[in-house]
């Protein structure tokens, strides 16, 4: 039996000798990086100030309505820049040069002007180039935008249209 336990304590002590060689040496690992960030724009509105400045609109003496719609977040993380256009739904279904708001019970139509970053925004055919960056920051460009439209009283009812605002990398 005393044989057995010498074996046994001999095993041990290789074992041992063999993990302290291994943690006496040095080795080195190499590891390469390499990573793709695609190019992302993106674009938003914030229309939580819309309500508490929709008392400021203009009153009937006024010549025109004018109506905040929101701030428009603009973010792009390319050199190469963005672009920023924008639709009316009505306006490109008439080939207007202007905003079209529909009435939701007739036939009827008022026209009204966008404005973007304080600038009117010139439609074609209900279509507009807005907003051109030839270099992004990768930081949000806000811009408010509004509307107006003029004060017909002869026309009441309820009228619509549809913004759509697209942002595309250079």
């Amino acid at each position: 039996m005393k044989k057995v336990y010498t074996v046994i304590l001999i095993g041990i002590i290789c074992i041992t000798g063999a993990l302290m060689t291994v943690s006496a040496e040095s080795s080195t690992a190499t590891l390469h990086l390499r990573a793709v960030v695609e190019k992302s724009a993106s674009i938003s509105i914030d229309t939580r100030e819309a309500s508490s400045r929709a008392a400021q609109r203009s009153t009937a003496d006024s010549s025109e309505n004018s109506v905040f719609l929101g701030v428009v977040s603009e973010t792009s993380n390319t050199s190469s820049g963005y672009s920023v256009s924008l639709e009316s739904e009505n306006a490109a279904a008439f080939a207007s040069d202007s905003g079209v708001l529909t009435a939701d019970d007739s036939h009827e139509a008022l026209p009204y002007d966008i404005h973007y970053g304080g600038e009117t925004v010139g439609m074609e055919a209900g279509r507009a180039l807005i907003s051109k960056s030839s270099r992004s920051t990768g930081q949000a460009l806000s811009r408010e935008l509004s509307v107006t439209y003029p004060n017909n009283s002869d026309k009441t009812g309820a009228y619509s249209d549809t913004l759509i605002m697209t942002i595309a990398v250079n």
